[in-house]
């Protein structure tokens, strides 16, 4: 440590923080001692916390590229969901590749193997999830598409998940830090939830499956003591209020998931969703399903009413908020569950799950999700292993 008033006139020195008076024997010593008295507990951990929540913040940018980056998560709209409040995760939770800087997504719902087996053992939480929430991405023109998670290694050992996922982690950072609280106690609990792995994920896939569906499903391993079930919710009073403007009856809802079941099956396609970003919603299917070009695979071609041979077409469903309640679903809620009510209104069947989101005209959008069937399907193509709901 340096004394003085300036660099120019400052010493070398030795420094003693001390919370008891001490006595040094200046014959044995030969630079100046300076010794500081008080108490110190946790000055350490003070600022590794605050230097640690800003270099969350700044994300390895400097100069204008570090001020644009503030600047773009203050603007970033402020996670309405109840989601954000990491473990236990349950559907609809908030979560994130540990790796994944500015990504946010949702948890769906568990699943178990409907056999025993060794590589997927019963009791353990296996959760799904949409895959580009939490794959490592390629920058590369045909880098999102049809890539395994295992043809990688690298993939699955950087692919740990934690909850709240990192972007809703940073959003709540750059409040603090704009309302003034930027202190080591009130950042502590943000910042290690971004070191703090709650699960790996087991396998995934971007594409289009053998009956051309959208594939973008991954399956994620949660570590127990970060678990929670189907049928638990952070937030059910909000969707309870949506059920009862609907004329359910609110007060016999259980919320258990009880069972499965496509949209094409349902009475009436109301369904709702719950995901991190937007928190409860209702919306209804629509009849018609349509075809959209995989990320990268979009070529144009010379000829008319012709496609490019090495662009990929995936079927999807389409989901739009029922009546004036706003959107259906927001950036960060790609993976949430899409639920409907059991005939006798008392739980929920799932249905479907978000996985992206187009905007056709300012103010309108429809809402991009898999059936529950295909994403079995899917997922027992990946593993080798049939799987059915965690109830």
């Amino acid at each position: 440590m340096n004394v003085g008033f300036s660099e120019k006139f400052s010493t070398p020195c030795i420094t003693i923080l001390s919370e008891d008076e001490i006595r040094i024997d200046q014959s044995v010593c030969l630079l100046p001692v300076a010794i500081i008295y008080g108490r110190f507990a946790g000055l350490s951990g003070y600022s590794s916390i605050v230097q640690k929540a800003i270099k969350l913040l700044d994300g390895n940018t400097v100069g204008l590229d570090r001020r644009l980056r503030r600047d773009s998560l203050r603007r970033l709209a402020d996670p309405t969901g109840a989601n954000v409040t990491g473990p236990p995760i349950l559907p609809g939770s908030s979560i994130s590749a540990a790796n994944n800087d500015d990504v946010a997504g949702s948890a769906g719902v568990f699943i178990r193997p409907k056999r025993f087996n060794e590589t997927y053992p019963h009791g353990q939480p296996f959760l799904l999830t949409a895959a580009h929430v939490l794959k490592k991405h390629d920058s590369t023109l045909l880098g999102t598409y049809n890539q395994l998670f295992l043809d990688s290694v690298e993939d699955v050992t950087v692919a740990n998940i934690i909850s709240p996922g990192k972007l809703h982690i940073l959003k709540r950072l750059s409040i603090l830090q704009h309302v003034g609280s930027f202190d080591a106690t009130t950042l502590a609990p943000w910042v290690l939830a971004a070191e703090k792995s709650c699960g790996h994920v087991v396998a995934g896939r971007i594409g289009a499956d053998r009956f051309s569906w959208g594939e973008d499903v991954a399956l994620v391993h949660v570590d127990p003591q970060y678990s929670g079930q189907n049928g638990a919710w952070h937030d059910l009073p909000e969707f309870l209020q949506l059920f009862s403007e609907a004329g359910g009856n609110a007060t016999a809802f259980v919320g258990k998931i009880i069972g499965a079941v496509d949209s094409k099956n349902l009475c009436n396609g109301l369904c709702y969703k719950n995901g991190s970003a937007s928190g409860w919603s209702a919306g209804k299917f629509h009849s018609n399903r349509v075809e959209t070009f995989l990320k990268g695979t979009t070529s144009p071609v010379e000829e008319v009413e012709r496609i490019h041979p090495g662009n990929v077409r995936a079927r999807v469903e389409v989901v739009q908020a029922a009546g004036n309640g706003g959107e259906f679903a927001e950036g960060g809620d790609s993976g949430s569950p899409i639920l409907s009510p059991t005939l006798d209104g008392r739980n929920f069947v799932f249905c479907s799950m978000v996985i992206g989101a187009f905007d056709p005209r300012v103010g309108e959008r429809v809402v991009f999700a898999v059936p529950q069937s295909r994403i079995f399907d899917q997922i027992h193509a990946l593993t080798g292993v049939e799987w059915e709901l965690d109830i």
